[in-house]
């Protein structure tokens, strides 16, 4: 007769495998125990396990039954509470995604009845087990889980996954065993769909149909002491990912639009269930009283050496990174200081979105400060255009520098990081969170109107790599990556707030409009009309587009920043104390086209070399004052003055009383608002007196005007914009929808989530132009300068060539007299008309004399020279007589 190797127990449809060596041959009965639910008896079959793999069932009577019952509880196979026998319990869920992002677990029915993806690299399987008896300790690394049947049929060879996998940087998991009574047992196995992927492959070429999906049965396995062996019975749907056409039920018809921000990044899908497009979020919540879909771009790393190697591109290939976020809470007293939260779980390896934001708010450390990567967006400008370095430290690596990169040219390594890289994985993850429902293979990135193509093809090509890493490898050269004139940032704001209530266009109108996005880190500014001709499709059409590349709301709490150390300087007091090699002369980053105030020795607010203590020197200031001066006016009303910590030259703390100067920072920050408020009323003006529509007289007030970016909720900004346009203030036609507001934020169909606010309507308004419900018409390129002379008797900037300027179009910009004697023509230039302009020379031949110098616009920053006698009389010049305005 076979040896009896076990029992297994069946629950209705669940069945849970009890292995015992010793169990008595004539012990294989029909048991009756208590439900422990209802508190009724419950009838549950019994069958015995046999060497001959032939499972048998017995059926005897209820008193045999519980003889044997008590057996097992005798033997710590169950456990006996209250009278009541006690059978092991189960539950299982995939937990990838709350350990990368902090979302919910994947739970037991979805991943039965929506399934993961398969080739989606490593899955980490939670199983846990209850009501295991005390006394039975399983030993460690003796657990796995192993597939047996796929679609009802046994499996070909063996698909057993482990809690760790060989040779690859990801950490051991051992089984995690409770101290209670009875014993609550925890492990997690490493699940790799890859191989699942290649089994149903290895499946589908017996298939007639294609196969879209398979289902998996299995069994989570212990060992245990004195021989015993549980089974857990484990079953998955795995969705078939070789090729789009596999995955085709599952695949999302809709691209997945992203408003990469400065400051902040919003993310817009489409939700099946609600039949529209709606905002995703980090948090993974619908709202807690800030807008949690606005994710602030900035990440915080606490251990680099170890997301670089789930970051190495062999490993990548395959794989996506499996990194363990904190989620630390500043406001959860519970969790500690960050030291022992942080120091407390080694695995921590970092922080994004709104747990960066609220470690800034509750006046980080220095240690903290210089872990922060934030404002990722303008990373590549600022390498690219103004040639400075940028570093940061990470958390447990004291002091030791780490250089930031934007291109995938250079290589992420000991001493280099992309962060370009990591954000757009994370934005890829919180986009396909693998639950099975919906992926995603084509992203639609904004972009800002000022930003040079090699910035662009930066952003698109290092945050693009990111993205393609949260999608199964085997699609990952299917998927798409735009970022081109369509996804301009207010064109697409315009996008979505074109129609009721905001800016109707009736059938047969043509409406003017200006859209002022006032952003974290750039400012970009459009002009044009829509048209609506037949009450169909909306048509818009661009006149001009402009701003400054290097203004926002970011840029100004940085120049607040320094404004604040500027007032307070004084030579041998407060800021610059003497002492040994530096201490007490506190440094201060210079920001971008700042002026170095006279009196501030150059070496302490140095801006051509990285210097780590003025860096962190402005970022606190930053946080802990100028942020919220910039946000909420009268920040601090009634006090002279503020306290904070800043670091001297050589790294030490220094106690630093600042006087505010309030009245003077508030006019500063007015000053440079409504500065460019008038630059744009001029830029508008520029804009539609060179493309007359013929359809009204123009005037300002005949022009709508939104504002649109983070930084455009800034009151002083209102201010300006009522004190500049104040015909459009009677009007109202100068307008700032946003569904967070108090006035709205009650209105159903204006649901954060779904409504449009000043930052996500960039990423709403994609999706309305991609589906073709609007159309727009683009100019060619947009040219970045305001190009012209000085005039000899005024001294006032005369335009020539500027945003609105006709594309291939020749202009007289001087004469070149017969008497002169220079070899070259002072060409001016200037980014905005309030701006002190630039000069670059034009080479300038005696043949040359007597005739007139033309001009025109190439690209964004290029233009075009000749001299001729008239403007019919030019013979295109070759490349010779290109120049970039740099």
């Amino acid at each position: 007769m076979p040896e009896l190797m076990g029992l297994v127990f069946y629950f209705g449809k669940e069945e849970v495998v009890i292995t015992y060596k010793d169990i008595p041959a004539n012990r294989g009965v029909t048991v009756c125990v208590p439900n422990l639910e209802d508190k009724k008896w419950n009838f549950i079959k019994l069958s015995a396990i046999y060497s001959d793999d032939k499972p048998e069932e017995y059926f005897e009577d209820s008193k045999t039954a519980m003889e044997f019952l008590h057996d097992l509880v005798k033997n710590n196979i169950i456990s006996l509470g209250n009278d009541e026998f006690v059978l092991p319990s189960y539950h299982y869920t995939d937990i990838t995604d709350t350990e990368i992002l902090g979302k919910d677990p994947i739970t037991e029915h979805a991943l039965q009845d929506d399934g993961i993806w398969a080739n989606n690299g490593l899955r980490i399987i939670n199983v846990k087990i209850e009501n295991i008896p005390s006394a039975i300790e399983p030993p460690q690394n003796k657990y796995f889980l192993q597939l047996d049947t796929c679609n009802g049929k046994p499996v070909e060879g063996k698909l057993i996954f482990f809690g760790n996998k060989t040779n690859s940087p990801y950490q051991d998991r051992e089984l995690n065993i409770s101290q209670n009574t009875p014993t609550t047992i925890s492990g997690d196995i490493y699940l790799d769909t890859n191989e699942l992927g290649k089994y149903i492959v290895k499946m589908q070429s017996n298939q007639i149909q294609l196969l879209h999906s398979a289902f998996f049965l299995g069994n989570f396995h212990i060992d245990c002491d004195r021989g015993i062996s549980y089974d857990f019975k484990i079953k998955l749907l795995v969705q078939n990912t070789y090729s789009l056409e596999s995955c085709k039920s599952i695949r999302s018809e809709h691209p997945a639009f992203i408003d990469f921000g400065t400051s902040s990044t919003c993310v817009c899908v489409w939700d099946d269930s609600a039949k529209k497009p709606r905002l995703l979020s980090f948090d993974n919540k619908a709202g807690n009283g800030k807008n949690t879909f606005e994710n602030p771009t900035s990440v915080i790393i606490y251990r680099w050496a170890k997301i670089l190697k789930k970051f190495n591109l062999s490993l990548c290939e395959n794989y996506s990174p499996i990194l363990k976020a904190g989620g630390y809470d500043p406001k959860d007293p519970s969790q500690g200081d960050f030291e022992n939260y942080i120091n407390g779980d080694k695995n921590f390896e970092f922080d994004s979105g709104y747990v960066v934001k609220e470690l800034l708010n509750a006046e980080p450390t220095n240690e903290q400060l210089k872990s922060i990567i934030s404002r990722i967006k303008t990373i590549p400008y600022i390498l690219n255009q103004q040639q400075n370095d940028r570093h940061f430290f990470s958390y447990d690596e004291e002091d030791k520098r780490i250089q930031i990169i934007s291109s995938l040219k250079e290589s992420q390594d000991a001493d280099h990081i992309n962060p370009l890289v990591i954000y757009g994985y994370l934005l890829g993850k919180m986009i396909n969170d693998a639950s099975g429902k919906r992926i995603y293979t084509d992203f639609r990135i904004s972009r800002p109107i000022k930003f040079p193509r090699k910035v662009v093809e930066e952003i698109k090509q290092s945050l693009g790599y990111g993205l393609k890493l949260s999608v199964p490898h085997t699609l990952r050269d299917k998927v798409t990556i735009g970022m081109d004139e369509k996804n301009i940032e207010p064109v697409a704001y315009l996008g979505a707030v074109i129609g009721p209530p905001h800016f109707k266009v009736g059938k047969g109108e043509t409406k003017r409009f200006a859209v002022f996005d006032f952003g974290g880190g750039t400012l970009d500014t459009i002009f044009g009309v829509v048209h609506n001709k037949d009450g169909g499709k909306q048509i818009i059409d661009i006149y001009s587009q402009g701003g400054e590349e290097n203004f926002g709301g970011e840029s100004l709490i940085e120049k607040l920043s320094f404004k604040l150390y500027s007032l307070n300087y004084k030579v041998d007091e407060n800021l610059d104390l003497t002492g040994e090699d530096g201490k007490g002369r506190i440094p201060m980053r210079l920001p971008s086209r700042e002026d170095n105030p006279s009196g501030i020795p150059p070496d302490l607010i140095n801006s051509t070399s990285y210097d780590r203590e003025g860096t962190l020197n402005l970022q606190i200031l930053g946080e802990q004052y100028s942020r919220h001066f910039f946000e909420i006016p009268g920040y601090k009303d009634g006090e002279s003055t503020i306290n904070v910590k800043l670091l001297d030259k050589a790294g030490r703390t220094q106690d630093v009383k600042l006087n505010l100067h309030t009245e003077e920072l508030g006019t500063y920050l007015y000053q440079e608002i409504e500065q460019r408020v008038d630059t744009f009323a001029q830029a508008m003006d520029i804009a539609f007196d060179a493309h007359p529509d013929n359809k009204s007289k123009y005037d300002r007030s005949s022009v709508t005007i939104f504002k649109a970016g983070n930084a455009s909720r800034n009151k002083m900004l209102e201010a300006s914009m009522d004190k500049i346009f104040p015909d459009n203030k009677d009007k109202k036609t100068i307008l700032m929808p946003d569904a967070s507001s108090p006035e709205e934020s009650e209105k159903k169909e204006y649901s954060p989530i779904y409504g449009i606010t000043p930052k996500s309507a960039v990423a709403l308004g994609q999706y309305y132009i991609y589906h073709n419900t609007i159309k727009v018409n683009p100019p060619e390129y947009s040219f970045k300068w305001y190009v012209g002379y000085t005039d000899a008797g005024t001294g006032d900037f005369e335009r020539v060539l500027d945003q609105a300027t006709e594309a291939n179009e020749w202009n007289k910009i001087a004469t070149i007299p017969q008497d002169y004697t220079d070899s070259t023509y002072k060409l001016h230039y200037k980014e905005g008309l309030h701006l002190n302009s630039e000069s670059q020379d034009i080479p300038v031949s005696k043949d040359d004399y007597g005739k007139s110098l033309f001009i025109k616009t190439v690209d964004e920053i290029s233009i075009k020279y000749c001299f001729a006698k008239t403007k019919k009389d030019i013979s295109e010049p070759g490349s010779d007589h290109i120049i970039s305005l740099n």
